[in-house]
């Protein structure tokens, strides 16, 4: 339905923050209390971005996919690097290989438990608390599994979300399965 498209972005913000984007972030610059990072972005329906502060960060990977992690604590970063890892051990042959050469977590403040953009797996806050580990699994496989019905194979999110709502929602139970 949304047209993909080939990306290249220049970010200019406070030194302070710590950047999670679509795409990779191919470059970085300082100057001052402003980086810039650049970031590219092959064949992706939209661009999405987020600055957070006081985050700690977290690597895995899986089959060659960069998975990074940004948290409030070491600890919430370290978590959702080895959840989404989980989630891709686990979706990947199930649903095809994954479509893009990274995949970021980022915890934020947000209304909703999770949003997904290309590569971008957008998570409230609150569901790193403890007592939520769960609803944070399953916000972060839920998300994950977006990449593919919406990411790859599109539709209209704003008139038909429920054509990847359903399959997203189902594939999700079948990941706990």
């Amino acid at each position: 339905y949304s047209e993909a498209a080939d990306y290249v972005v220049a970010l200019t913000y406070p030194s302070a923050y710590t950047l999670s984007c679509t795409g990779s972030i191919v470059k970085t610059q300082a100057s001052g209390t402003l980086t810039t990072a650049y970031a590219a972005a092959s064949n992706v329906r939209d661009f999405a971005c987020t600055l957070t502060t006081g985050t700690q960060s977290a690597q895995e990977s899986y089959e060659g996919v960069r998975i990074f992690s940004h948290a409030l604590s070491q600890g919430s970063a370290d978590r959702g690097a080895q959840l989404a890892k989980k989630a891709l051990a686990t979706l990947t042959p199930l649903i095809g290989e994954y479509p893009y050469e990274t995949l970021t977590v980022a915890q934020v403040n947000m209304y909703y438990a999770g949003m997904e953009a290309p590569n971008l797996l957008m998570v409230q806050r609150e569901l790193y608390l403890p007592g939520r580990e769960l609803e944070l699994e399953l916000t972060i496989a839920h998300e994950l599994i977006h990449q593919w019905f919406y990411g790859v194979v599109g539709n209209d999110e704003v008139n038909a979300p429920w054509l990847d709502e359903a399959i997203t929602s189902y594939l999700s139970l079948v990941y706990f399965e």
